[in-house]
């Protein structure tokens, strides 16, 4: 199975916020702030071929202060050597990132 694409189901109130699913070797369950996760995960097109990762991780950056994003999963369209599809997966979730 390649992964072709994967699109995070979010909704944002309030401001903006930059989203990206990224593919991790070991990376921590949980919240990460910063640029914690970066040194052990990739964004989809840069694994390529390569299916080491363990584990699917949604990085959510907020451009402004005062942001809610209310989170339902990532669809994840794969292909193998004869099929295409579109999965849904991941939980739902809401991020709120509060005035500094």
């Amino acid at each position: 199975v390649t992964l072709i694409e994967a699109t995070p189901r979010v909704h944002v109130f309030g401001g903006e916020v930059q989203t990206d699913v990224l593919l991790c070797d070991g990376a921590e369950i949980g919240v990460v702030y910063g640029d914690q996760v970066e040194h052990q995960c990739y964004p989809l097109g840069v694994h390529g071929e390569d299916l080491s990762w363990d584990q699917m991780v949604l990085k959510v950056a907020p451009v402004d202060a005062e942001t809610v994003i209310v989170v339902d999963g990532v669809d994840l369209t794969y292909g193998t050597r004869f099929q295409r599809g579109t999965e849904h997966t991941g939980w739902a979730g809401t991020i709120v990132f509060p005035s500094e």
